[in-house]
């Protein structure tokens, strides 16, 4: 299939020559949301901290506003007056009640395992994550997923977090692939816009997002149908974006 790609580097724009992309070589996997569940932990953790300074987060802005606006709780608490000081000292309390949160069984996304097992077999895989290291590690062994993946990147790994490129850049140099040998998988906005400034196509699974209004080249619903996509229909696909 052919498409058109935009680069976008840390510094500057550059557009990309057209390629062809028959079967990628590698999948560059996102995790909080597209392979785990760990979302309702990480904002359960958030919100019982601010709680606990007076500060009521609106339920519905982890899919609102994180999910879509990568605008986090702690930029809501800051918009209620919060100074800095005191939203560093509430973000290092909050990272240690998540880790201890992540001690405990950490689910899947349905079929996750299933497919993460299959697509090994055909692909080479990474995990591309915003999370810190050591949350991603706990993941990673709690859940089983390590040897699945030749290499993971936290937000220690790079200087930007997305939707900044700088995740996806990196994970291509680790690869040593071009943009064009690889696919992003993610479930977010601002994942999606990552790879895609990154150059990459970019797969979203998300069960309400709109295809035409994502900058995500192709919607599925769920992670199940993601084997079919990739070993069937990706030959014949042709994005509209």
């Amino acid at each position: 299939m052919i498409f058109s790609v935009w680069y976008s580097s840390p510094i500057d724009s550059v557009e990309l020559d057209r390629y062809y992309i028959d079967m990628p070589e590698m999948l560059f996997w996102d995790c909080d949301g597209t392979i785990v569940n760990s979302g309702p932990y990480y904002f359960a953790a958030t919100g019982q901290i601010l709680t606990e300074c007076g500060i009521q987060v609106p339920q519905n802005f982890f899919e609102v506003q994180y999910m879509q606006n990568h605008r986090s709780a702690f930029d809501y608490a800051r918009s209620r007056g919060m100074d800095e000081q005191t939203i560093q000292i509430l973000k290092k309390k909050r990272n240690v009640l998540y880790e201890d949160m992540l001690q405990g069984d950490i689910p899947l996304m349905d079929g996750a395992m299933e497919t993460l097992t299959s697509l090994s077999k055909s692909y080479r895989m990474a995990m591309v994550s915003n999370s810190r290291r050591k949350h991603l590690d706990q993941i990673l062994d709690r859940c089983l997923l390590r040897p699945l993946f030749e290499f993971t990147l936290a937000s220690e790994d790079f200087a930007k977090e997305k939707p900044a490129p700088d995740p996806y850049i990196t994970a291509l140099q680790r690869s040593g692939l071009a943009p064009g040998e690889c696919i992003a998988i993610e479930d977010s906005v601002f994942g999606i816009q990552s790879a895609t400034r990154a150059g990459l196509f970019c797969i979203a699974i998300h069960k309400t997002m709109d295809e035409s209004k994502t900058p995500a080249h192709k919607v599925i619903r769920t992670i199940r149908e993601l084997s079919v996509f990739l070993l069937e229909d990706l030959v014949s696909y042709k994005p509209q974006k």
